[in-house]
């Protein structure tokens, strides 16, 4: 039989979505009843010097499926002491110290069977040891489905590592490292935080089964939303297990779902969801309130909301919505809809702007670095300033505005230019490269539209003098000239502080030809660099870019010796290396005051510039586990002039990976 019966219309469709007919997915919290428990240890001491069991009592109920417990508030577990839960029914265990009871808001896991034996572990010397037990939840009885997309239920057994099954009655899935997402309503619905993965199926008759306690994690809720359609949705970070301290892609190797981009428009898009939905008959009974998935055609495209015919059920809410094209998740799922007519099931969108967010503010981790140590003295010859304007910087005044600057300059002499430094700073936060350019004056004194030279500099987020060294060097004659940065993306701040002197700017929209004098820029602050600097300088090393995933930083060398070989050190620590401890002199072998202060892990060689200038890219891999890695670089250069070693030594660059 068809099962589709909705292509009459995207208008019905939508009907639902602006009506708010549809139903927000009952959550189906395993069926049960808390009843009250008089199990209290009283306070108890363990004098000896070995740990010991001072107290233990079994909790059964019959007629039941699974237990919970609740702990009293003034449960006390001094350092050493702890609680062990065992399942009389299959055995597992559960361990609970003072910190991992907060964890848990003062709830167990729960165990499958109607027994459980509860002792109280005393570590040696303590006093004061107690347990006391509130209440105890019972499994009872299950819940009928709902929202099935035609007359037949399609959807099949599934054993997806990145999603668990929330206590509440609803499915929660991994976005990330330690980030799971599940719907709004399911944080109403109130009851433990707690979510269990690798969750058996149910038994022959439908009732579920409890995950080991292995495998169960409570969980902190961070922001949520529960609004109706398109505006539901939670963002929750999960805690570690409390009997092996790890967290599910701990033990799952690191998998989670990838966020991906929302369709423009239903198409052919197809939607899978996979969840922990009830079941009847005739579907098998074990796979009710156990992981299942199924798919389904996407029906429309909201502003905040998706619809599609993929079914589900009371237990669904929170689950993923997944386009099968890519196996991405687009969505969060969290009302019925569907009907054996009609319909759609229906969920919030991904990137609706507070979730999306939400999400990147607690996944992101900025990428950073910073100098250490001290190089030691070699052939290199400092720069010259012998030009520029305000070349001490100053307060910016932190304008953007879409052109190209040229920001005049004038050679009192015959020059030949190594460089530049401006004075600016990015206006997203982030270090970003623009395009940069030399021109000479015409005989208005005006910039011409053919540049001499053209380079790039990379402008990083605090207001200060970035640099940038030509390829080749610029021979200049006396006369007027202009430092052009290209500020049409609206990335960086225009180089203009709030000083007295005076300065011009002239500027062109991108792609144009024509300059014109700039009302904005009165005091620019630069640094034109040239040969004549100072002999025997101590080479530095200094970033350039963003060290966070799937991006490319830098490690710059400056003021090495000229034309000669330089090599980058990397490693994964600036104690110890391969001959034992950091900082190592190589005073021993010719070359005092020369420390070499990071591990020798890899090595890179490139050549220096007429300015003894030179960098490494390097692209940090798109692998979250490296996210807070510390990366360590140094650069030795090769200068027979520096020393009987015939080397110099800069300083060194802490790098921490983001991403």
């Amino acid at each position: 039989m068809q099962r589709y019966l909705v292509p009459v219309a995207a208008a019905l469709t939508t009907l639902v979505l602006s009506t708010g007919e549809a139903l927000a997915q009952s959550p189906a919290t395993p069926p049960h009843v808390w009843v009250s428990s008089n199990v209290d240890s009283g306070y108890l001491h363990n004098l000896s010097n070995q740990p010991a069991v001072v107290f233990s009592e079994r909790i059964r109920y019959d007629q039941t499926t699974w237990l919970q417990l609740q702990f009293a508030p003034d449960v006390s577990l001094p350092a050493g002491s702890f609680l062990r839960m065992t399942a009389a029914q299959d055995g597992a265990i559960q361990r609970h110290d003072a910190r991992t009871l907060i964890d848990w808001s003062h709830y167990s896991a729960r165990f499958n069977g109607n027994e459980v034996l509860i002792e109280l572990v005393a570590g040696p010397g303590t006093r004061g040891n107690r347990v006391a037990v509130d209440q105890v939840a019972r499994g009872l009885v299950l819940v009928p489905p709902e929202s099935i997309c035609g007359n037949i239920d399609m959807r099949v057994a599934s054993n997806d590592p990145r999603q668990g099954r929330l206590f509440i009655g609803c499915t929660g899935w991994m976005a990330h490292y330690e980030i799971m997402l599940t719907a709004g309503h399911c944080m109403s619905a109130g009851g433990p935080d707690f979510i269990e993965f690798n969750v058996p199926l149910s038994t022959s008759t439908g009732q579920p089964v409890a995950s080991h306690p292995d495998d169960q994690y409570p969980f902190s809720r961070i922001q949520f939303l529960d609004a109706g359609i398109g505006a539901d949705w939670a963002v929750c970070r999960v805690l570690p297990n409390s009997n092996h301290g790890m967290l599910p892609t701990d033990r799952n190797n690191f998998q989670w779902y990838a966020l991906g981009p929302v369709p423009g428009g239903a198409g052919s898009s197809v939607i899978r969801i996979t969840g922990y939905g009830t079941t009847t008959a005739p579907a098998p009974a074990n796979l009710n309130l156990a992981q299942k998935t199924g798919i389904g055609p996407l029906s429309v495209v909201g502003v905040d909301s998706l619809c599609y015919q993929t079914d589900s059920t009371g237990g669904n809410s929170g689950g993923p919505i997944i386009l099968e094209q890519t196996g991405e998740s687009i969505g969060i799922h969290t009302h019925g809809g569907c009907n054996t007519i009609i319909g759609c099931n229906s969920g919030t969108r991904i990137d609706r702007s507070d979730l999306a967010g939400v999400v990147r503010s607690v996944t992101y981790r900025a990428g950073a670095f910073q100098t250490f140590g001290q190089g030691c003295q070699g052939s290199g010859v400092s720069f010259n300033v012998c030009a520029g304007l305000n070349t001490t910087g100053g307060p910016l005044t932190q304008q953007t505005s879409p052109n190209e600057y040229a920001y005049e300059f004038d050679a009192t002499s015959a020059v030949t230019m190594l460089g530049f430094r401006i004075y600016s700073s990015s206006s997203t936060g982030q270090t970003e490269t623009v395009n940069a350019a030399i021109y000479a004056a015409d005989i208005r004194g005006n910039p011409v539209t053919t540049p001499l030279v053209t380079t790039t500099v990379a402008i990083g987020a605090s207001a200060g003098f970035y640099q940038a060294t030509l390829a080749t060097p610029l021979s200049l004659a006396a006369g007027r000239y202009f430092l052009a940065i290209d500020h049409t993306a609206g990335t960086t701040y225009v180089s203009n502080i709030t000083s007295t002197t005076f300065g011009r700017a002239f500027r062109r929209p991108n792609a144009s030809t024509t300059w014109s004098l700039s009302s904005l820029i009165t005091s620019p602050s630069f640094q034109i660099l040239c040969t004549g600097g100072t002999q025997g300088v101590t080479p530095a090393i200094s970033g350039s870019g963003t060290p966070e995933l799937g991006q490319t930083f830098r490690v710059v060398l400056s003021g090495g010796a000229p034309n000669t070989i330089a090599t980058k050190f990397t490693g994964f620590s600036n104690m110890t290396w391969a001959a034992g401890s950091l900082p190592f002199n190589f005073g021993i072998l010719g070359a005092p005051n020369c420390n070499l202060l990071v591990s020798t892990d890899a090595y890179f060689s490139v050549g220096t510039n007429a300015a003894g200038d030179a960098s490494v890219p390097f692209l940090v891999p798109n692998i979250f586990t490296l996210v807070g890695q510390k990366l360590y670089h140094q650069w030795v250069i090769v200068d027979p002039s520096a020393n009987n070693l015939g080397a110099s030594f800069s300083n060194a660059l802490e790098t921490t990976l983001g991403g």
